[in-house]
């Protein structure tokens, strides 16, 4: 029985990638179980979780960019390039995406009869949040995934349609796309925002957090990170040292509790625009110490680090919409003892899926 559960590490691990990855779950797993918690209680819970997402986005751009870079470099530039790109991108992030959608769908149905069916597949199509985020009636969570599915769709897209312009020029190309989209985000904030003047945190939550074209800023730092990883590695390696990464973290930590005790307003034109910039910088700054950490001397604190980064994916997408509301919350009454159960059958699903669902399709994406 305990080996349906038991998780094999793989060999090639960066242990600073994963701890960052960690922390990442951690931080959204934390903000989503203060739905259990009695309201005395919520506050004292804000004090420990960050924006996550915002993590998870920075550290995705920098390890696609990473392995985008390195392809377009070894191979030639073409379109089966970016078909192998995709292919293997696809295989990592779709399987366990669609199984949860598939199973939310099916149990918002069965629960609901007056579920919009028919609604379902803008997030078939990731376009659930293009502008804003008001057509999430269903899987919430969904949103970051489409940020990121559309990036990596048009990443490739943009840049090899600059090498062409620029006669081969791969760094070069890479570098334009990296500007480009990160002062086009900026520049898609600040206009939005003299439209869309949030009222409340729904309003700067759908028009600005969970938006596909606000968004794509904080990945492309991750990919300047890998940029400049592949092209200047020398310096990249002289950023190692860990007075970036306080910096980095005690800054990124320093924006959330302004926010959370009112020294800047949660719908001010800093929270909208530029604390998303200055965020995605924060988290970048620690790159460089990160992934050349290495283990600890500690094992069983390595091997909860590494394996929580394992199943951080699947974590992400069973914790809110599967377990908070099909499984907890669908049975209050039955459930008084909401957050720790919160915590196991997350973390028990994750593991199942991760290993039966994502570790299947992952070899599959090795042999591509």
């Amino acid at each position: 029985m305990i080996n349906i559960f038991r998780l094999k590490i793989p060999s090639d691990r960066i242990f600073g990638l994963d701890l960052l990855r960690a922390m990442a779950i951690l931080f959204v797993m934390l903000s989503h179980a203060e739905l259990q918690l009695p309201e005395n209680l919520k506050a004292v819970n804000r004090l420990f979780y960050f924006d996550g997402v915002l993590i998870f986005f920075v550290l995705s751009g920098f390890l696609i960019g990473n392995i985008f870079i390195k392809q377009l470099e070894e191979k030639p530039q073409d379109g089966k390039v970016l078909l192998h790109f995709w292919k293997r991108r696809w295989l990592r992030t779709l399987p366990a995406y669609l199984f949860v959608l598939i199973l939310l769908i099916v149990l918002s149905r069965h629960s609901n009869h007056g579920f919009p069916l028919s609604k379902t597949w803008k997030y078939f199509l990731f376009v659930q949040n293009i502008n804003d985020a008001r057509a999430l009636f269903f899987f919430g969570e969904s949103w970051s995934l489409a940020v990121e599915e559309w990036f990596y769709l048009l990443m490739p897209i943009f840049t090899l349609a600059l090498i062409k312009i620029f006669n081969g020029g791969l760094k070069k190309s890479i570098l334009v796309y990296i500007i480009v989209t990160i002062i086009g985000s900026f520049l898609i904030r600040h206009f939005k925002y003299q439209i869309y003047q949030p009222e409340n945190i729904k309003d700067w939550a759908d028009y600005f957090k969970d938006s596909i074209n606000t968004r794509f800023d904080s990945l492309s730092f991750g990919v300047l990170g890998a940029y400049l990883n592949y092209y200047y590695k020398p310096y990249w390696i002289k950023l190692n040292h860990s007075m970036y990464a306080v910096i980095g973290l005690a800054g990124f930590f320093l924006v959330r509790y302004a926010v959370l005790f009112g020294v800047i307003e949660r719908e001010s034109y800093f929270n909208c625009n530029i604390a998303f910039t200055l965020n995605s910088v924060l988290v970048f700054i620690t790159l460089p110490f990160f992934s050349n950490m290495g283990a600890t001397p500690y094992k069983l604190f390595n091997n909860i680090i590494i394996k929580t980064s394992l199943i951080s994916y699947s974590m992400y997408l069973l914790n809110l919409s599967v377990v908070t509301h099909f499984i907890i919350n669908k049975n209050k009454p039955l459930i008084p003892a909401g957050y720790p159960l919160f915590w196991i059958l997350t973390i028990t699903l994750s593991v199942l899926m991760y290993k039966y669902i994502e570790v299947p399709f992952l070899k599959l994406r090795g042999k591509a």
